[in-house]
């Protein structure tokens, strides 16, 4: 299966990124069309062949060029996938630092947090194309395509795009159905409910954001890191979400036939803080590529929820409950009994995604 996934290039980029194409070393493809994003496609000159990589999980090398964007921003197969590739790929000894980002941590775990991270970006990183940062190795990995690497210059900034070969899963029949429902949350990133109770959870990670009073705390004499230590506090918090979903995806499609997911919008109308999560987590490549193409790949129906009311409607009594204002994970139901709001909400997705797959049957069958 041919899968593209587009991944942000900082604007600190646009210069080196219009040199070269004034140099032609990026050439237009005028008749080509990116899934994803719209906008001018530009592949690498033939000079190039050979010279594309990723530099670390900050940074992709394009010949002599070195740009900065989110090199890391992909699924767990086709991370592996792309390091696997990049032979000169550098990087620090960061991977124990994930496991804590997913626990409350208060003001003292932070400070050793943050501490343990300057202390290891002030040692040069090494080369080293080992894929770390996945605690849980991939059973397969995907095979990265340099020869079809492209760049997209949108009206809102440029975009990587690297294409994968994946190798499709061993078929799994089911005389069952067995019905899963995925809601989507910060302090718990995902919960997925069978129909049967059965329920996996992805841990919530950690908000920490690195300070200006930070950086001159923890690197006081390395104003040159500071904008790399901030990127990879971010980039940890995107790899332990990854680790999280990963091992949650793994147990839905090894016994499900039909799985409901919110349809979320990531518009204006969103909270602001869920909007930046999701993009920093990834929660939003996770709903928009990374779970409907694997669901796809081991041929697992899917059907996206709308999100109205299923956090709020009693899964038990079938009325309007109230979310508690001082914890958002608990929903009060019709009878004033307290229930679990997650997974309150994954059920009513399972269920109404269970509905509308037997109307898609019907309408077929008319």
């Amino acid at each position: 299966m041919h899968i593209t996934y587009n991944l942000r290039i900082l604007r600190d980029a646009d210069s080196a990124l219009s040199t070269l194409v004034n140099h032609r070393d990026l050439l237009p493809c005028p008749t080509e069309k990116i899934q994803g994003a719209n906008g001018t496609v530009y592949r690498p000159s033939p000079s190039l062949n050979g010279a594309i990589e990723a530099a670390n999980d900050l940074q992709f090398r394009l010949g002599e060029t070195v740009i900065n964007c989110q090199t890391y921003a992909l699924p767990p197969e086709e991370y592996a996938g792309l390091l696997l590739k990049s032979p000169g790929f550098r990087q620090h000894k960061l991977a124990h630092l994930l496991p804590p980002l997913t626990t409350q941590m208060d003001a003292a775990a932070r400070e050793k947090w943050l501490n343990d991270l300057a202390e290891r970006l002030q040692v040069p990183a090494q080369i080293d194309n080992e894929a770390h940062l996945l605690p849980t190795r991939p059973s397969h990995v995907a095979t990265w395509l340099p020869g079809d690497t492209r760049l997209i210059k949108t009206a809102t900034g440029w975009f990587l795009c690297l294409a994968f070969e994946v190798s499709p899963p061993p078929v799994r029949y089911h005389i069952k159905q067995a019905v899963v429902g995925i809601d989507i949350g910060l302090r718990t990133l995902a919960v997925a409910v069978h129909k049967e109770s059965l329920q996996h959870h992805a841990a919530g990670i950690a908000d920490l954001q690195v300070t200006q009073s930070d950086l001159k705390r923890y690197l006081p004499n390395r104003p040159d890191l500071w904008q790399g230590m901030q990127r990879t506090c971010v980039m940890l918090q995107h790899a332990a979400a990854r680790e999280e979903l990963a091992r949650m995806l793994d147990l839905i499609v090894s016994g499900a036939s039909l799985v409901g997911f919110e349809k979320l919008n990531f518009g204006g109308d969103m909270c602001p803080l869920f909007t930046r999560r999701a993009r920093e987590l990834g929660l939003r490549d996770f709903l928009k590529v990374w779970l409907p193409r694997r669901l796809q790949m081991h041929r697992i129906e899917y059907i996206e929820v709308p999100s109205d009311l299923t956090s709020r409607l009693c899964n038990v009594t079938g009325r309007l409950g109230q979310r508690s204002k001082t914890d958002v994970s608990v929903l009060t139901n019709g009878n004033g009994e307290v229930v679990a709001a997650d997974a309150n909400a994954a059920k009513n997705i399972g269920e109404i995604a269970l509905v509308r797959s037997w109307q898609r049957r019907i309408e077929k069958g008319a």
